[in-house]
C-alpha cells in the first residue's frame, strides 16, 4: 500500500475507528440479546429487525462521513493538491468504510460465538445457512452506505442531494418490506445487495470524479432523474398503504368470524379472537358468545372458518 493511502487512512482513522467502536458495540449488544440460538439455529425475524433499527441509521450516518468529512473539515482544496487522484481517494475511503461495516457483523457474531463456547453447547447445533442470511445483512448495511455516498456525490445543491438520498433509502426500504414474503434465498440476496452496492459506488466515483461548479444550474439529467425516483418513491408509499390497509381489514375480519380450536380435553368449539385481556369467547351452536372464556393459546387455534 503507498504512502499517500497509508497518510489518507491515518487522516481518516479517528472517525474510522469511532464508527467501528460504536457499531460493534451495537451489533454485539443485538446478538447477545438475542442469543446463539436466535442468530445461527433458527430464523428468527425480530432479531433482523431489531438488528437493523440500530445499525440501519448507522450505515447512513457513515456514507454521510465519508463523502462530506472534507467539506465539514474544510480539506478538500488540501487533499486537491497532494499525490491523490480523486479515484484513489474516492475508492480507499469507501473500502475502509465497507471493512467497518463488514466489521460490525464480524464482532457481533464472534461475541456471540465465544458467548456460546463457554457458557452453552459449544456451536454444535449452528445452522450452516444462517451464515447467508448474516451475509445479506451485512450486504443490506453497505447499500445503505453506498446509497447515501451516490445521492451526495451527484452535481446538485444540497437540498437536492438530501432529497434524493431520502428518496434511495426509503425506496430501498419499500421495495424490501413489499418482497420480503418473496425473498430468494439468502446468498442470492446477498450477491444481489453486493452488485447493487458496487454499481452505485461505480456511479458515485464517476460523479465524483467530473466535480461540480456549485455556481453553475443542476444538470437537467439530475431533475428529470428525481423526479422520475420520487414518483417510484410515491408508488411505493401508494403499496405499503394498501397492504398496511389490507392487513386491518384482514383482522378485523378475523375479529368477527369464528376460529375453531380446543375448549376442553377431547373437546373441539368455536372460539372468537381474544380480547385485550388474552381470552377467547366460547360460540354457542348458533354462534353467539357465551359466558365461558378460556385463555388464548395459538396452538389451540386450528383453520379459520371463513
Amino acid at each position: 500500500m503507498s504512502s499517500p493511502t497509508l497518510a489518507l487512512l491515518r487522516k481518516d482513522r479517528p472517525w474510522l475507528l469511532g464508527f467501528l467502536a460504536v457499531g460493534g458495540g451495537l451489533s454485539t449488544l443485538v446478538f447477545l440479546a438475542h442469543g446463539f440460538s436466535d442468530v445461527f439455529v433458527v430464523a428468527e425475524h425480530r432479531f433482523a429487525e431489531d438488528f437493523e433499527l440500530l445499525l440501519a441509521p448507522l450505515s447512513i450516518l457513515l456514507g454521510l462521513c465519508s463523502t462530506l468529512i472534507d467539506d465539514l473539515q474544510s480539506t478538500r482544496d488540501f487533499l486537491r493538491h497532494r499525490p491523490l487522484t480523486s479515484a484513489r481517494l474516492f475508492w480507499t475511503r469507501n473500502i475502509a468504510a465497507l471493512v467497518v461495516i463488514a466489521a460490525w457483523m464480524a464482532i457481533g457474531a464472534a461475541s456471540t460465538w465465544l458467548h456460546e463456547s463457554a457458557f452453552g453447547l459449544g456451536g454444535a447445533c449452528a445452522d450452516s445457512s444462517r451464515f447467508g442470511a448474516l451475509a445479506a445483512m451485512a450486504a443490506g448495511l453497505a447499500l445503505n452506505h453506498a446509497l447515501v455516498s451516490f445521492a451526495f456525490a451527484l452535481p446538485a445543491r444540497w437540498w437536492h442531494r438530501t432529497w434524493l438520498a431520502v428518496l434511495l433509502v426509503f425506496s430501498r426500504y419499500a421495495a424490501q418490506s413489499l418482497l420480503g414474503p418473496e425473498d430468494p434465498p439468502a446468498l442470492t440476496c446477498a450477491l444481489l445487495l453486493a452488485l447493487g452496492t458496487l454499481a452505485f459506488l461505480l456511479a458515485a466515483a464517476r460523479c465524483e470524479s467530473t466535480g461540480h461548479d456549485p455556481d453553475r444550474p443542476t444538470p437537467g439529467r439530475a431533475l428529470v432523474g428525481s423526479v422520475g425516483l420520487t414518483l417510484v418513491a410515491a408508488s411505493l408509499f401508494g403499496a405499503m398503504a394498501a397492504n398496511g390497509w389490507q392487513e386491518l381489514a384482514l383482522r378485523g375480519l378475523q375479529r368477527v368470524r369464528p376460529c375453531v380450536g380446543r375448549i376442553g380435553p377431547g373437546e373441539l368449539g368455536f372460539l372468537t379472537a381474544p380480547d385485550e385481556y388474552g381470552l377467547c369467547a366460547v360460540l354457542d351452536p348458533e354462534g353467539s358468545p357465551t359466558d365461558r372464556r378460556i385463555p388464548f393459546d395459538s396452538a389451540n387455534r386450528a383453520a379459520p372458518r371463513f
